[in-house]
């Protein structure tokens, strides 16, 4: 029986799913909603030759008004060895260049570690030098940013976001999917759920919320994990298994892609 109460917020912002299917398969499923009109004017696409899912605009004009550094980027990308790279902004590629330069590294949670212990900038015209292993410079929100990682048969994922101190705060987790029951996954997102109408936005805090799915194939689970989502802020959702050069499948507010 599905379980997927955790998804049923008012605003959960951007998030991630890590889990194994009911017939044991390792999958991530990356979420997009949005509440302003330039986080709306998004999509998810799929570049089919280099397997990387990416948000891609529906109208520039609407776009610019906000930060398009933080609206565009690859949210899930895979090797040709099936590792997978997911999160909700540039440090997507960062990962994604970990999993393909150091494959001894067999531990999602060892790799995402690596990454985020350093600073690492990237300069944008409209935004100047934004530090992508940082939580984002939305101010008042200060948007986490979220990764997940999965390799084999382990997962993991990080949350990066802003101390009570204005300070980096970094939380990491692992999952073994040996260990883990089959139809079970975990949810990260940046938000706590909550939309009080006004910001800011209080980052999420806590573990993981623990998800239950029937699914089987990629596109049921896509499909629950939409159905449980407040459908006033969808904008996307994708689902991809852990498994060769898979390709997702994508649920888009704007027409499936």
């Amino acid at each position: 029986m599905s379980n997927l109460e955790a998804l049923k917020k008012e605003y959960l912002g951007r998030g991630i799913i890590v889990g194994k299917t009911k017939e044991n398969t390792p999958f991530v499923t990356y979420i997009l909603t949005g509440r302003s009109d330039s986080s709306k004017a998004r999509t998810l696409k799929f570049d089919e030759k280099n397997s990387v899912t990416y948000t891609a605009p529906i109208d520039m004009e609407i776009l610019n008004k906000g930060s398009p550094v933080l609206l565009l980027y690859p949210a899930i990308m895979m090797t040709d060895d099936g590792r997978i790279a997911v999160s909700n902004g540039a440090q997507t590629e960062l990962l994604y260049n970990h999993l393909v330069k150091f494959k001894s590294f067999n531990y999602p949670k060892n790799v995402l570690e690596n990454i985020f212990s350093e600073d690492f900038f990237r300069y944008d015209s409209k935004s100047g030098f934004i530090n992508i292993t940082s939580f984002e410079p939305d101010e008042p929100n200060y948007t986490p940013r979220i990764t997940g990682c999965v390799i084999g048969r382990h997962g993991g994922w990080t949350i990066v976001r802003r101390s009570k101190e204005g300070e980096k705060e970094k939380i990491y987790g692992d999952l073994d999917f040996e260990a883990m029951e089959n139809g079970k996954a975990k949810l990260i997102m940046t938000y706590d759920g909550a939309d009080t109408g006004k910001e800011p936005l209080h980052s999420f805090t806590g573990e993981p919320l623990d998800l239950s799915l029937e699914g089987r194939t990629q596109e049921n689970i896509a499909h629950e994990i939409k159905e449980a989502i407040n459908q006033n802020t969808f904008i996307a959702v994708a689902t991809q298994f852990a498994i060769g050069r898979s390709k997702p499948y994508i649920i888009n507010l704007h027409g499936d892609s």
